[in-house]
């Protein structure tokens, strides 16, 4: 167990960074199993899936341990509530727990990103906030007419750092932004049209255990990680051979203010950027925008004017 010690407000907060990684028969708000070469990763903590910190750390071994096993081929993500994922829960956000919380959040995202393994996202029900962030980070998305989506941070004043920097590549920056600016809530069938969602299927279909994509006949099953490093190795923008590394992570990490291992600019290695494009301080973490710093997340992405890595530079709002 490692601990460090910040001040905030004049208060002494410690916080905690847990590296013992949790093995899934012991996870109490995440089903983990494997069924036909798929990890099904199922969110059980009713009524509506809120995140906090114990799950997310479930999410994030169970990412972990899936994209270690070699008969893994894919990882499914789905929902044993009504709601896919409510976001995240509020009760979290206090001075004593939200450094904790949202490296939490953040290392999910980040797990998603970095295993080789596709992520199938299913969604039955509404995914709001952090769940909608949660979906639209996976390689596909399946979902049922009882689905919807949305972005709702701006009521409070804040925007969804990871969702502005994810949906401008899905949606293209102007339906992103009325997304994040509106903050309402998307139909199934409309975010089908977006590009958010791949499939969608009827609710039966799910009951019968095959929701489409994330059926064992499926090609994904005997393809796994070979068809995620293919689609990492295209610009999200252009379709064009692009390094390891894509240009989503590297934006993610830069919000989340983490190094890109061995991202390499013009010859230089990639060091983390606040949410302004600036450089990091050492020690100091360039995220946060979910929880105060909202206000200079991101609202779109342009590219670089260098298009050949197509790293998204960050808008700031003015």
């Amino acid at each position: 167990m490692e601990a460090r010690r910040t001040t905030l407000a004049d208060r002494n907060v410690e916080v905690r960074t847990d590296p013992t990684r949790r093995n899934p028969a012991d996870f109490q708000y995440v089903k983990f199993r494997i069924e036909a070469s798929a990890a099904r990763m199922t969110l059980n903590r009713p009524d509506h899936n809120l995140l906090n910190e114990f799950m997310l750390r479930e999410l994030l071994d169970g990412i972990a341990h899936a994209g270690e096993r070699p008969d893994v081929k894919l990882i499914v993500l789905d929902s044993a509530c009504k709601v896919f994922c409510g976001g995240i829960d509020v009760g979290e956000y206090t001075t004593d727990r939200v450094f904790q919380m949202l490296d939490a959040f953040h290392s999910v995202f980040l797990g998603i990103l970095e295993t080789a393994k596709p992520v199938v996202c299913v969604v039955n029900g509404p995914a709001i906030g952090g769940g909608a962030e949660l979906a639209a980070f996976g390689d596909l998305v399946i979902a049922t007419p009882k689905a919807r989506f949305a972005q709702p941070e701006i009521t409070l004043g804040v925007f969804p750092p990871l969702a502005s920097t994810i949906l401008p590549f899905l949606v293209g920056p102007k339906v992103a932004l009325e997304l994040v600016l509106l903050g309402e809530a998307v139909t199934a069938e409309r975010a089908l049209d977006m590009g958010i969602v791949n499939r969608l299927v009827p609710e039966a279909q799910l009951a019968l255990g095959r929701p489409d994509l994330a059926g064992p006949d499926h090609g994904l099953h005997r393809v796994g990680g070979h068809v995620r490093m293919a689609g990492r190795h295209l610009d999200p923008v252009h379709g064009e051979p692009q390094p390891a590394h894509p240009a989503r992570a590297y934006h993610v990490r830069a919000i989340v203010g983490r190094p890109v291992p061995g991202a390499q600019l013009d010859g230089a290695t990639a060091a983390p950027a606040d949410a302004l494009g600036q450089p990091v301080p050492p020690g100091e973490h360039g995220g946060g925008a979910v929880f105060g710093g909202g206000q200079r997340a991101v609202l779109g992405a342009e590219l670089d004017p260098d298009a050949r890595l197509g790293i998204p530079q960050v808008l700031a709002p003015r």
